[in-house]
């Protein structure tokens, strides 16, 4: 998605807000690219893997996980929209954590966007999101920034956005009511309600840029191979694609946070926690190892050392609900209700959209025989996607 550098002064209305003209200027010329994957019997062009034009240097970013296998003896294409055909020469910017390649392209004059400053967003500040909902090209869609935050286990940043990012938007632009660039959308919650998110556009332009060898490149092949294993659930998959990166990248953080949530999922505590020191070795001051660690330490049952964890995960991120709401499960199974409630009610406050604490809560008061609270929890949970809450409102708030 390309925009002109500057941003037209008059102004229209769309949805009764006032929106830059550039910007609705900019859909109707349709500038957006997608790629295509060339085959033996013929190139597909597969709509909605959008990109991003940042400059006049011919670099544009990409999501890494919808870039296709490489292959150096395959023709690399990206489609323009009404049939032109740009060529990209090669991949000169990858970074496997945020999910983003930067390709190079061919010498062809295209204008760039305004870029904005991601490190100075607020809650509450209008956005706009252009995508390709459901190969409905060039689509626009507006809300506001509903949160500013990192997700579970994936160590990156993101932007929560109330904007649409239906199947086929990934990759879309998320602009400013100045027409500037703050981010890239990436993904939708199905857990819940309009959870959608988009990575911090300062993050992408932090990517070093430089050549990368067949190795390396498949090396990150593996990785991102392993990353999708890990959440489909083949986490055998996983492991394996997973341990042939770290012999290419033996100091990945994020490599060994997967591989540990794939040991995790099989049972195989003793190697998870064995990923996770490495991870927190590598990197101390990260949360996730630490919570993910807990994660493992509460299933052994042991509470004692899953606390600990927890309260480290808290000290280094005071907003991480996640751990919030894992250290009070640990105090659920401890029998401490009093203070499991009070890390529920801190991880709601941080983020009223997370089922899990009010389903957790809504089990605390059930124990404490204050049954209209725990049905109101119950529903809450439910209301926000979280089926679990169906069977126990049936069976319990009838």
């Amino acid at each position: 998605i390309s925009l002109g550098g500057v941003v037209a002064s008059t102004s229209v209305r769309v949805g009764g807000e006032k929106f830059d003209a550039a910007i609705m200027e900019h859909v109707k010329k349709k500038h957006s690219l997608i790629i295509g994957e060339r085959t033996a019997e013929e190139i597909k062009i597969k709509v909605g893997k959008k990109f991003l034009f940042l400059n006049l240097s011919h670099q544009l970013p990409v999501y890494y996980y919808k870039y296709p296998s490489y292959d150096r003896a395959l023709p690399r294409i990206c489609k323009k929209l009404k049939e032109k055909i740009v060529k990209y020469l090669d991949i000169i910017g990858m970074d496997v954590d945020k999910d983003i390649l930067i390709l190079k392209i061919e010498d062809y004059s295209f204008p760039s966007i305004s870029i904005g400053n991601s490190d100075n967003l607020k809650v509450g500040q209008k956005i706009y999101a252009i995508g390709s909902p459901m190969g409905l090209e060039n689509s626009l869609s507006e809300g506001i920034i509903s949160g500013l935050r990192d997700y579970d286990f994936k160590n990156r940043n993101y932007i929560q956005i109330t904007a649409s990012i239906s199947h086929g938007s990934s990759g879309g632009a998320i602009i400013n009511s100045k027409g500037e660039l703050i981010g890239i959308s990436t993904m939708t919650l199905k857990e819940g309600q309009n959870l959608n998110f988009a990575i911090p556009i300062n993050d992408i332009l932090s990517i070093s840029l430089g050549s990368y060898s067949d190795k390396t490149t498949q090396a990150n092949n593996n990785f991102l191979r392993g990353y999708n294993a890990v959440t489909s659930g083949n986490d055998k998959e996983a492991i394996l694609y997973i341990t042939n990166f770290l012999k290419v990248f033996p100091k990945s953080e994020a490599a060994y946070i997967n591989r540990g949530l794939a040991y995790g999922h099989l049972k195989n505590y003793t190697n998870a926690i064995s990923d996770y020191n490495m991870a927190i070795e590598i990197n101390p001051y990260s949360a996730f190892p630490y919570n993910n660690r807990g994660i493992i330490y509460t299933d052994m049952e042991n509470y004692s050392k899953a606390i600990l964890d927890y309260n480290r995960a808290i000290e280094i991120d005071s907003n991480y609900a996640h751990a919030y709401n894992n250290r009070g499960s640990c105090y659920n199974h401890m029998e401490k209700y009093s203070e499991a409630i009070l890390d529920y009610n801190k991880a709601i406050e941080i983020d009223p959209n997370y089922a899990a604490p009010y389903f957790n809560r809504g089990n605390c008061n059930y124990s404490l025989r204050n049954k209209s609270s725990a049905c109101k929890d119950w529903r809450k949970a439910f209301l926000l996607g979280y089926t679990p809450a169906e069977d126990v409102l049936n069976k319990l708030c009838k």
